[in-house]
């Protein structure tokens, strides 16, 4: 029996030849990455050949923990290289629309998937000029300056990559060429990558700036090996491009959270003067004239605007591996749901001092059933700290609303 493992690996084998037979397969991959650029090269291609339209993916525990959303039972998962394991081992990824919301509203956050609006294309905009040195970034338009954004990119970062693709240039067309031309293959290719993708997520046509041309050297990089070099370098040099974006429509959302926030407050100190104001008048009829505060939310509205899964999507996986035993049919409740559940009746008059203590102990379940250890500490202390401050909101957040639930 043909193992999963090597299913897998066949099939990935068979996508670097697939991508770099045309332009046009090209521009097809570039626009399934485009929408998982945290991914590396390796699980963006994989994705592609298999759930090309996939929007969102994370592991079914992450969905759980994060999300608070369960598998649909029969969705199937999206295969990709485990590479945190010293084995030959697979895993699982689910897109957002392979789930549902779990059986505990409260844990469930919302998922969001960044776009740029007409009104987030100037600050964008300077976002870009800024991080990538555009000149005169303020009189070009908005394409123009992802153009001239992505070039730089490519020439600022091209010295990382091309060592290791001019040793891998044999038997392919770039053998018979000459550094200097490789280079230049390579960075236009690289540009025309990045571009295509920053175009297609900030909502402007590519087709309007890119021609199918503008990608036919990828035919040049067709062995396993160029491809794969290839494909790591235009994989990490978007995400430099994509993450820029991302952080400032980020940043733009918060800033709008906030003035919102302030317009509430305001509204609500009029309100508040005006009850006063007619005490007497109501006490007249008896206090039954209550007086709903214009422009409060509704609490499905109150509950997005805390900024629960507002920021632009991102995908950071170091997660636990789901083994190629384990059957995505088996979608049950998340197994540390009983950790998260509510608290029981009595608890509910805990003091702040047992909320503090509730936090520290989920703090330390979370850790070590997370394998964020001392010994991860001594050896990636940034690392160790990431993890541990996403544990601790993560937990801030359950306290939160198990103080709100009660």
């Amino acid at each position: 029996m043909v193992k999963k493992f090597d299913v897998i690996t066949k099939l990935y084998e068979e996508a670097t030849q697939e991508v770099t037979e045309s332009p046009e397969k090209w521009i097809a991959f570039l626009q399934s990455a485009s929408k998982n650029y945290r991914l590396p090269f390796d699980e963006q291609l994989l994705i592609h050949v298999q759930r090309p339209e996939a929007t969102a993916v994370l592991p079914m525990e992450k969905w759980n923990e994060k999300f608070g959303r369960w598998v649909k039972r029969d969705s199937k998962g999206i295969a990709v290289f485990d590479k945190s394991s010293n084995h030959l081992k697979l895993k699982y990824y689910f897109d957002v629309s392979d789930t549902r919301e779990g059986k505990y509203k409260r844990l469930v956050r919302p998922v969001s998937l960044w776009s740029v609006s007409e009104e987030q294309r100037e600050p964008v905009k300077e976002a870009l000029s800024n991080a990538f040195g555009v000149t005169d970034g303020d009189r070009k338009e908005f394409a123009m300056v992802i153009l001239e954004s992505s070039l730089n990119i490519a020439e600022d970062n091209i010295g990382d990559y091309l060592p290791d693709i001019l040793l891998a240039t044999k038997d392919s067309p770039l053998e018979e060429m000459d550094e200097f031309n490789i280079r230049l293959k390579m960075k236009q290719l690289l540009a025309n990558s990045i571009s295509y993708m920053l175009l297609l997520r900030c909502g402007i046509k590519p087709e309007i700036y890119l021609e199918t041309r503008d990608f036919q050297n990828i035919r040049e990089f067709h062995t396993k090996e160029l491809v794969n070099l290839f494909g790591v370098a235009a994989s990490d040099m978007s995400e430099m491009a994509l993450g820029e974006v991302a952080d400032t429509i980020r940043k733009l959302q918060i800033q709008e959270r906030k003035q919102r926030t302030f317009v509430e407050r305001k509204t609500a100190d009029y309100n508040v003067n005006n009850k006063q104001e007619t005490t007497t008048e109501r006490r007249q009829d008896n206090g039954s004239n209550h007086i709903q505060q214009t422009g409060r939310l509704s609490p499905a509205e109150s509950y997005n605007s805390r900024g629960r899964g507002s920021s632009p999507w991102e995908v950071r996986i170091s997660p636990k591996s789901i083994s190629d035993e384990e059957s995505v049919r088996n979608v049950s409740e998340p197994s540390d749901s009983r950790n998260l559940e509510s608290a029981s009746a009595s608890d509910r008059g805990r003091s702040t001092d047992e909320n503090g203590n509730r936090m520290e102990t989920l703090i330390q379940q979370m850790a070590e059933k997370e394998g964020v250890t001392e010994e991860l500490k001594a050896r990636d202390q940034m690392e160790w700290i990431g993890r541990m401050n996403n544990i601790r909101q993560r937990a801030q957040e359950i306290v939160r609303n198990e103080i709100l639930e009660n």
